[in-house]
């Protein structure tokens, strides 16, 4: 009741329309409809009533309810289950847990904050209440398990679109400053050495020799922090889209844009192979020559991005000129 309520405001919005259409269109009571309308109100979104106009929706809170994400979200399978927590050890975990009680793939996990968040090589991930978006993504997925170490760069370009579309012409830099670093993260360039993170990504896979299982994919994007939000070690090499923009952000329509965009190029990916992709991810990605540092087991190695293999894997230009392909390892800027 709460979504196609919802979706109806959001189809005729700043409209009126009367108790007894509402009542019609979700074919139930005029008396269900006040009560669903209270409801929503407790949640905090502004409802206007007025005799012989009916119901107006003045405001939503920014908030990802369940009801909230699917009533603006035109995906065909993605997000088909929303699931939303106050606050959650991890949505990775919850994820999880819901999978092996049989959640079905598209089943989105939201918090407003997060304990016990993490990424990659088991880091925390520092998830404050209201701020940003920390989200995971349930798939079953039937391609080989091989593949499925491409869909982090796939999420990638995702994201990076999602993000780049909610830009205005009077933000403080370009949308193409959103950029993404090789394998999980997705950096905001502001000026020639400055590059700080704003998401990382999260892929988890279960499965056995011959079957996938579940694949998780979890993101911790930060939207709405300011520079106080963030601990003093990372206050360094973190920012939201707020502080490098200059204006707050709607995190319910960056939530929705980026599942999608998911949705999108997901599909792309698994009918048409990484070929598809491959180009995308590289035209968003940071520029050819970018000076990197890579942890390789217990060596470091200093050279310069360059570009991504058909297979998905980093080439590392070392300074004497020789080309690395680079599987998996720790990249730092």
């Amino acid at each position: 009741m709460k979504k196609e309520l919802l979706a109806h405001f959001y189809r005729f919005p700043d409209q009126y329309v009367s108790g007894e259409k509402l009542s019609r269109q979700l074919q139930c009571t005029r008396a269900a409809v006040w009560k669903t309308i209270e409801e929503l109100r407790k949640e905090g979104y502004r409802i206007e009533a007025v005799p012989n106009r009916g119901y107006r929706l003045v405001s939503a809170p920014d908030k990802l309810f369940p009801h909230e994400v699917q009533a603006r979200l035109s995906s065909r399978w993605v997000g088909g289950r929303v699931y939303f927590y106050e606050s959650v050890a991890s949505t990775q975990q919850q994820a999880y847990e819901l999978a092996k009680a049989g959640a079905p793939s598209g089943t989105v996990v939201v918090a407003e904050e997060q304990i016990g968040g993490r990424g990659r090589l088991g880091r925390p991930w520092h998830s404050p209440p209201a701020t940003g978006i920390w989200l995971s993504l349930l798939l079953r997925p039937t391609m080989p398990l091989e593949q499925l170490a491409q869909l982090t760069l796939v999420t990638a370009v995702a994201l990076v679109d999602a993000i780049r579309a909610g830009f205005r012409a009077d933000d403080a830099l370009a949308p193409e400053a959103i950029r993404i670093k090789w394998p999980n993260d997705i950096y905001v360039l502001q000026g020639e050495n400055s590059r700080k993170k704003i998401c990382g990504i999260l892929t988890e896979v279960h499965a056995e020799l011959d079957q996938v299982h579940t694949c998780i994919v979890g993101i911790g994007m930060n939207v709405n922090q300011k520079a106080v939000d963030f601990p003093p070690e990372i206050q360094a090499k973190a920012t939201s889209l707020a502080m490098a923009t200059g204006r707050p952000w709607h995190r319910v329509s960056l939530a929705v844009r980026f599942l999608e965009q998911f949705e999108s190029w997901y599909d792309t990916f698994a009918q048409q192979g990484f070929a598809a992709v491959r180009t995308a991810w590289q035209e968003r990605a940071l520029p050819i020559g970018t000076p990197i540092q890579i942890q390789l087991q217990n060596q470091r190695l200093e050279g310069t991005y360059d570009g991504l293999t058909e297979q998905g894997a980093l080439r590392f230009r070392r300074h004497d000129g020789q080309v690395l392909t680079v599987h998996s390892g720790d990249v730092n800027l």
